[in-house]
């Protein structure tokens, strides 16, 4: 078959790649080389480029998975042949070729409708390029810039997503910390510049968030919402670093959405307003886990994470966080008023949000929070929601914060404002006369709340300021309080201290200073002759002193211990889709 395609043309490129279609992954090497080989010569390129890239209205796809596998047979080997082919030099000769190449790109601007297998197989070959010739193919798309808008238009399909965020490469850094900035992402950031990617995403997100809020919704639209906030995410992770250091840089002013945050307002607007009319929206939830990153990886870099690269407190928030305070009154009207009676997902990611203001935001953002009454609207919300434990984390959490984070910013809008020790205590007394199975749940957090408190009070105790404490909490409530704890709190702390499953089970000792190899004698010679009918064994000590305590879970892309306290999967560790996965598979809804 390969090397009778000579003669045949078209037909001869499609009965090859129909063969290796027949056989799968059992293709003998010798054999696809040579098949590469003959498909590189440039009619056949072309042709394979033709084959790939086919409009919606050119396929016919039937509903069983069969026949819609073989309906994209062509895409699936050309994508595999070019991408992860064995022969090296079809890349080169298709990304040496502008023509071709450009045949490829310009499929992304003249097609309305792109097939999800096609788009996914385009994709993959043009990360195997970039790969392949990051030079090349940055030149490539700089004189392309109306691709940025055709790539936000087809933002849908997740490799779209990704590919925006791949040709920003990483910086290497100096010995100092500071980024060495290559040709590659010096042009990168010139063509997404050009190309005006935030506010081409804006729009996509916005005209997603239009046609689901009027009842139009379908999967394509929450993934286009989905893969617009994640594509804005990444891009500023990876510029964000190069923030301090290149500051006069134009195309780096741009993509700098701290300074210039209009495409963060306009995604805000646009979620909100398609809530408002239609609580089952989920442009709302996605904007606010966009901005919640975008603050945690902000709140990261200040608190040092970040230092050992230079950037850490030299990005100036202050534009942005002005931005941000404006949504405040909306998202707290949002938060109090519901037609359902329903807590709903989104209501609590709008605490997530303000709990993520609060800890990461500065002293301006935090007092026009508690402006706004926020304290007593997410006070009321677990008193109307007790068996909600994840709505009662956040609102732990943002006790916690104030208590020990911040400053009396954050503690007297709580504790003397609000009066949050009256609360709590009548709080805890109607749940402990309740018989509802809920009242578990928020009696487990008052208890958390209350521990806390305790640990505040016991600190401002021991630096002598007890008039700061009385201050805040009246008499009253600190002694109705240190009555609680002594009947009731104190008890399920010590039982909280235990170890899990009862008491530690006696163990040998081993001497702390003795090596390994005297470890070793000793044991050698504590070993009974084998003539003897006993046994011995040595059991290694675990003592609490030599046991390492449990520390932060490590960074990784799998998993990683979340900003605010809580142990959270990241988006890589929830199994996003990849660009080389199964190319009929489905897209799951987010």
């Amino acid at each position: 078959m390969v090397e009778g395609i000579g003669g045949k043309g078209r037909e001869g490129v499609r009965d090859l790649l129909d063969g290796m279609y027949a056989l799968e992954e059992h293709v003998p090497y010798g054999l696809a080389v040579r098949a590469c080989e003959t498909l590189t010569e440039p009619s056949r390129l072309k042709e394979l480029l033709r084959l790939l890239l086919v409009e919606e209205r050119d396929l016919v796809v039937s509903r069983r998975e069969k026949d819609q596998r073989k309906a994209f047979r062509y895409q699936f080997v050309v994508g595999n042949l070019v991408s992860y082919g064995p022969y090296g030099g079809m890349r080169v000769s298709l990304v040496q070729n502008e023509e071709m190449l450009g045949t490829l790109l310009n499929y992304f601007a003249k097609s309305d409708r792109i097939p999800g297998p096609v788009a996914r197989e385009a994709m993959k070959i043009c990360f195997a390029l970039f790969d392949e010739a990051p030079e090349q193919m940055i030149e490539v798309l700089k004189k392309r810039p109306g691709l940025v808008s055709s790539f936000a238009h087809h933002i849908e399909h997740s490799p779209v997503s990704d590919f925006l965020i791949r040709v920003v490469s990483e910086n290497e850094r100096n010995s100092i910390g500071n980024p060495i900035f290559d040709p590659v992402f010096g042009s990168a950031l010139a063509w997404l510049a050009q190309g005006k990617v935030y506010h081409c995403l804006s729009e996509s997100f916005s005209e997603a968030a239009s046609r689901e809020s009027s009842g139009q919704s379908d999967m394509q639209s929450e993934e286009r919402m989905e893969n617009s906030c994640h594509s804005l995410v990444g891009i500023l992770a990876k510029i964000s670093k190069a923030i301090p250091f290149a500051a006069k840089n134009r195309n780096i002013w741009y993509l700098n959405l701290f300074d210039d945050p209009v495409p963060l307002k306009d995604i805000l607007n646009a979620a909100m307003d398609a809530y408002i009319r239609n609580e089952e929206s989920s442009a709302l939830y996605i904007a606010l886990r966009m901005l919640i990153s975008i603050w945690a990886a902000l709140f990261f870099e200040r608190q040092g994470y970040g230092a050992k690269k230079g950037t850490g407190s030299q990005i100036d928030s202050s534009a942005m966080e002005n931005a941000i305070r404006g949504f405040f009154p909306k998202l707290l009207e949002i938060l109090t008023s519901s037609t359902s009676g329903k807590l709903g997902t989104t209501r609590v990611k709008i605490v997530e949000f303000l709990v993520a203001c609060l800890k990461a935001g500065n002293e301006r953002t935090v007092n026009a929070l508690f402006k706004t009454d926020f304290q007593p609207a997410i006070f009321d919300l677990m008193c109307r929601h007790p068996s909600s434990s994840i709505l009662h984390n956040f609102v732990s959490l943002s006790m916690d914060i104030s208590f020990v984070g911040r400053s009396k910013i954050c503690r007297i809008p709580w504790l003397k404002d609000f009066g949050l020790v009256r609360r709590l205590i009548e709080l805890w007394r109607v749940s402990r006369e309740s018989n509802s199975p809920s009242s578990a749940t928020l009696q487990c957090t008052l208890r958390q709340i209350f521990l806390s408190l305790h640990e505040f009070q016991h600190k401002l105790e021991e630096l002598g300021m007890i008039e700061s404490i009385v201050e805040m909490i009246p008499r009253a409530d600190l002694e109705a309080f240190d009555q609680l704890w002594s009947s009731d709190i104190v008890q399920f702390k010590l039982e909280q201290e235990k170890n899990l499953g009862g008491a530690r089970p006696r163990r040998q000792a081993m001497p702390a200073s003795a090596s390994f190899e005297a470890s070793l004698s000793e044991l050698s010679s504590s070993i009974s002759p084998p003539d003897l009918e006993t046994t011995h064994s040595v059991v290694i000590d675990a003592t609490s002193s030599d046991l390492e305590p449990h520390g932060r879970i490590p960074h990784s892309p799998e998993a990683t211990s979340s900003w605010y306290g809580t142990p959270q999967t990241t988006r890589a560790g929830q199994g996003r889709r990849q660009i080389d996965q199964a190319v009929f598979e489905q897209p799951n809804p987010s």
